[in-house]
């Protein structure tokens, strides 16, 4: 089965009911807090009418004591709420952040891509914001559903008939901030996607700042630059305009009602159902407790709650991405695990697309690579290479068709096992905190001393280390004592170390210089097992034993010369690159002793 959908306030409500016993405890603690509100009301009312108004002073004074006692109780409670806040707000940001990070990394086409533009805005910003909001509105929540219904109910206390003035007017004024809401919500997601805009459009900008100066378009930059900041601008005025109509709203609630008491007031002391101290006390209701909690309400919970509703809206979209874990597990516990069969990969029928309505990137492919099999991918620009790469490391389930190594699906392999048999080397060369002997052994960390210098002598690693002091000195993984192509370089020496038998490399020698990378290129295929490169030079295909073209529907496969009498657009693609640029009939250096089995 596929992952459950994730919705916007799922989010939030999962990280919630992941402590049940905290928001016990706080429900507990913010009922204790709001005993005040419940109990002044009335005895301030004692304290008038049996105490002072009647010549008791001793008397009145005890009812004041008995509410300093009933405050200073709420006080030890507020203590006891802001812990409990902070057990469920902090857990809930760092589930978000694992979540978010995990789902940006298992995206579709996140790297061949060139990487989500927007994924930083959301971990710094979204994500933050979220923390923020859903703490503001907890507090929000608490002071107004405690306080408020104790207001109440502390006015039903006085007189049944005062709640019968107070609460219509309240009423009515939640309800229409209820109706409100979906417009602001709307006005609110405007805003939130027009800044996601400038940020995406600002670092697309200053990454190719270099190439607009170079174009002499620095003014269209700045033009574009300027509509992206006045659409987020136009959107924020809008929201601001919408949002004023919250003024109304707390005059209806609050300010109706106590006139409402003051117009009554004549009749109900005639009548004799209420004496001046209740009076008195339904008016501190509305001014002290229930103005306030409707005002942060309408105001700060209205504005945080629908930038809240907006976020994980957005935060949602970003984590429904195909979930990998949905592709079926070995079962470890049965007798007689499947096995896979040999080493050569067998696709059937591929096909792959990044939506259900999307135009299908990789269709109806048919590819057989035996063992110790050269094949080299070529296709212009978006013509779906990384992601054909993806899948055949299988870090991408097809849409439809199998591919299978060994005999056995890459879904039924156990990912453990398939991470050791192939190896994928993406254009991005990731190097890690350490040395680069650690860098370079990472994915064989038992290979001895001999066989890392054949790896070096392999590689021509010598002057890289010659440089840099040897194996031992230090890298970082945004080192800059290593250039691009020297951090290709170490990357390509860490597949090349590795025992894996089957090696992707997309587009992992670009940084090279046309002699290196032939050599690499050579190096490998003489290195044995199997060798997939999705070229970045024509000159790849012309090494390898056999070239696999996506052009869409003019995808083939063949030899090099096969290719250019049978395929038009293999051979115009090949029209375009200068075969002479660098001498790729050099031979191979041999890598002695470098078999998979090391």
């Amino acid at each position: 089965m596929g992952r459950e959908r994730i919705t916007g306030f799922g989010l939030v409500l999962a990280g919630l009911r992941a402590h049940p016993k905290v928001l016990r405890d706080l429900a507990l603690w913010s009922a204790v807090e709001a005993l005040p509100t419940l109990a002044t009301g009335k005895l301030l009312a004692l304290a008038l009418e049996q105490g002072f108004l009647a010549g008791r002073p001793v008397l009145g004074l005890g009812w004041l004591a008995a509410l300093l006692v009933v405050m200073l109780l709420a006080t030890g409670a507020s203590a006891m709420v802001l812990p409990r806040l902070a057990a469920i707000i902090e857990p809930l940001r760092d589930d978000l952040v694992l979540r978010l990070v995990t789902a940006t990394l298992q995206a579709p086409g996140h790297r061949s891509a060139g990487g989500d533009p927007a994924a930083v805005t959301r971990l710094t910003g979204q994500i933050e914001a979220v923390r923020k909001l859903t703490s503001g509105l907890l507090r929000t929540a608490r002071q107004f559903a405690f306080s408020v219904l104790a207001a109440l109910g502390g006015v039903a206390v006085l007189d049944p008939m005062l709640l019968v003035v107070v609460l219509p007017p309240v009423v009515l004024s939640l309800v229409l901030f209820g109706l409100l809401l979906p417009r602001l919500a709307g006005r609110q997601r405007a805003v939130v996607v027009a800044e996601e805009g400038v940020a995406g459009h600002v670092t697309r900008l200053l990454h190719g700042v270099r190439d607009v100066r170079a174009c002499q378009a620095v003014d269209r930059a700045v033009a574009e630059a300027g509509d992206v900041i006045d659409t987020q601008l136009t959107a924020s005025r809008r929201l601001a305009s919408m949002s004023s109509n919250r003024i109304v709203l707390i005059a209806l609630g609050v300010h109706l009602p106590l006139l409402a008491i003051l117009a009554a007031a004549p009749w109900l002391l005639g009548a004799g159902r209420v004496g001046a101290g209740e009076l008195l006390a339904a008016a501190a209701y509305l001014t002290v407790t229930v103005q306030p909690a409707l005002r942060a309400l309408i105001q700060i919970g209205g504005n945080w709650g629908l930038q809240l509703a907006v976020v994980v809206s957005r935060l949602a979209t970003a984590l429904n991405v195909p979930d990998p874990s949905r592709r079926p597990q070995l079962d470890h516990s049965a007798p007689h695990p499947l096995r896979p069969r040999g080493r050569n990969l067998t696709v059937r029928r591929l096909g792959f697309s990044y939506g259900p309505r999307a135009a299908a990137v990789i269709d109806q492919l048919e590819l057989q690579i035996n063992e110790q099999d050269h094949l080299a991918v070529v296709g212009p620009s978006g013509a779906g290479k990384s992601t054909l790469a993806d899948l055949l490391a299988g870090l991408l389930p097809p849409t439809q068709g199998t591919i299978r190594l060994g005999g056995l699906d890459l879904a039924r392999w156990d990912p453990q096992l398939l991470r050791r048999t192939i190896t994928l080397i993406p254009q991005e060369a990731y190097l890690f905190s350490g040395t680069l002997r650690e860098n370079v052994l990472y994915l064989n960390p038992d290979l001895s001393q001999a066989h890392l210098t054949e790896v070096a002598d392999d590689l021509h690693l010598h002057p890289l280390l010659d440089r840099t002091g040897g194996w031992d000195s230090l890298v970082a993984p945004h080192t800059t004592n290593l250039s691009t192509g020297e951090r290709q370089l170490v990357a390509l020496a860490r597949a090349y170390a590795s025992p894996s038998p089957l090696i992707i490399l997309d587009e992992a020698t670009c940084h090279l210089d046309p002699a290196t990378e032939a050599h690499v290129e050579q190096a490998f295929a003489a290195r044995g097992g199997s060798l997939i490169i999705i070229a970045h030079r024509m000159s790849s295909a012309l090494r390898a034993a056999r070239v696999l073209l996506l052009d869409g529907p003019r995808t083939a496969i063949g030899r090099h010369q096969e290719l250019l009498r049978s395929s038009t657009s293999y051979a115009a693609l090949y029209d375009y690159w200068d075969p002479q640029q660098v001498d790729i009939s050099r031979p191979a250096r041999t890598a002695s002793g470098s078999d998979v089995d090391r």
